[in-house]
């Protein structure tokens, strides 16, 4: 095998029967050795599992089937009049380490993902007989989280050859560690960026909820009157008046749909509370911020 740690990189990449979680410590090494942080914390994150308060990426979004416990006829699948609904508690977003899903898939067992409390009750409440949901999780998709993280650092490890950082054995030159620092090594280069969609975010034990089951669309009416009533006291100038008016025009028109679309609506009243967040308008304006916590964007 070769002496550069960058080739055996990409070799164990190669392997199917190398283990992912040994290949990101074999790529933890090589990011800390050439000081990208941003591999680094990355690399971290897939070992220890993603905290409450960091942002997940893409591939970390499992699909799976909504069921709840019949007492009488065991776990029976739950059907959604709304199919936006259906679509968004059908995801989520795992945060799990990788060892953790990777010894998970050495078993032949089903996986199942409980929903965050508050999802947990207003399912329950919807239900004629109150019966705890769960989210079978497909199989392909925690395959598909290991895969991203392999493809990941097989990117990585053909892009540093590219730029000549090989390595002897498991050190670097002072050139190699210069070249590696520059933005084409930034993670989000080799899977895209960073971010959250509208689905429920954590891992089996997690207790954050990324998206608000349902609008109370009375209260969404009220507080846009709250607000256009009190746009004088903001102060708005130029471009973000601009903004805020087409964010309203938004959300009016939805609240006047006979079938509105919650993510539309999530979408422009978070872009109304950064607006609102960066305003000068006093205790208007707070008053407006502590509306919008309601409505639990």
């Amino acid at each position: 095998m070769s002496s550069s740690i960058v080739l055996q990189l990409q070799q164990d990449s190669l392997d199917q029967h190398t283990a992912v979680a040994d290949l990101l410590r074999k790529a933890l090494v090589v990011s800390k050795k050439l000081g990208v942080r941003e591999f680094e914390h990355w690399i971290e994150h897939e070992l220890n599992g993603y905290p409450e308060d960091a942002e997940i990426p893409g591939y970390r979004t499992v699909r799976g089937e909504v069921k709840a416990f019949n007492p009488f006829r065991g776990w029976v699948p739950v059907h959604f009049g709304d199919p936006e609904l259906a679509e968004i508690l059908s995801e989520r977003q795992s945060n799990q380490s990788l060892p953790e899903l990777e010894d998970m898939l050495r078993g032949s067992g089903e996986f199942i993902m409980p929903f965050p409390p508050d999802a947990e009750n207003k399912f329950m409440k919807a239900m004629r007989l109150p019966m705890r949901p769960m989210l079978f999780v497909h199989r392909p998709s925690l395959v598909g989280i290991l895969n991203s993280v392999r493809n990941t650092i097989l990117n990585w490890s053909i892009r540093l050859e590219q730029d000549g950082i090989l390595g002897e054995g498991l050190s670097f030159t002072q050139k190699e560690v210069q070249a590696a620092t520059g933005t084409s090594h930034n993670v989000n280069n080799f899977f895209g960026p960073i971010g959250t969609s509208n689905v429920l975010q954590g891992s089996p034990h997690a207790t954050q909820v990324n998206v608000s089951v349902e609008f109370d669309i009375s209260a969404v009416r009220q507080f846009v009157e709250r607000l256009r009533g009190a746009l004088p006291d903001l102060n708005l100038k130029g471009d973000k008046s601009v903004e805020l008016e087409a964010e309203l025009r938004t959300v009016e028109s939805q609240i006047s749909s006979p079938r509105p679309k919650s993510s539309i609506l999530r979408e422009s009243l978070r872009t109304v509370r950064s607006i609102l967040e960066g305003a000068a308008g006093g205790a208007a304006g707070q008053m407006l911020l502590e509306l919008l916590k309601s409505f639990r964007l």
